[in-house]
């Protein structure tokens, strides 16, 4: 098997994994209560809710404007990558060489 039916199976992994989170998901919270005991759950109080508030606030805020927490780690990015030997950089579609595979025909 090469790479593109390496490729091909990987993507069907990640999907199917998708397929059954997505539907685990349907029967755990919209399924019905099958369990008497559940049905006396509550819902989340104010304790939990103010437990809650600041970690979404810190995950939006680190959506929107991730630079603060980019920076910090920027020495040791930098210190990686100067181990690791780099490539020329840059460039564009047009500039990569087609592979050719067995059974191609040759282009002019």
């Amino acid at each position: 098997m090469g790479a593109v039916g390496l490729t091909m199976l990987a993507g069907t992994g990640v999907i199917w994994a998708a397929v059954y989170m997505l539907w685990m998901l349907q029967r755990v919270v919209f399924g019905k209560v099958t369990n008497p005991e559940n049905a006396k759950l509550r819902d989340l109080n104010a304790r939990e809710i103010g437990l809650l508030i600041p970690l979404l606030v810190l995950m939006l805020f680190m959506g929107v404007y991730p630079r603060v927490f980019l920076d910090r780690s920027q020495a040791s990015v930098e210190a990686v990558r100067s181990r690791i030997p780099a490539g020329e950089a840059g460039g564009s579609f047009a500039s990569v060489k087609p592979i050719r595979h067995r059974g191609d025909a040759l282009a002019p």
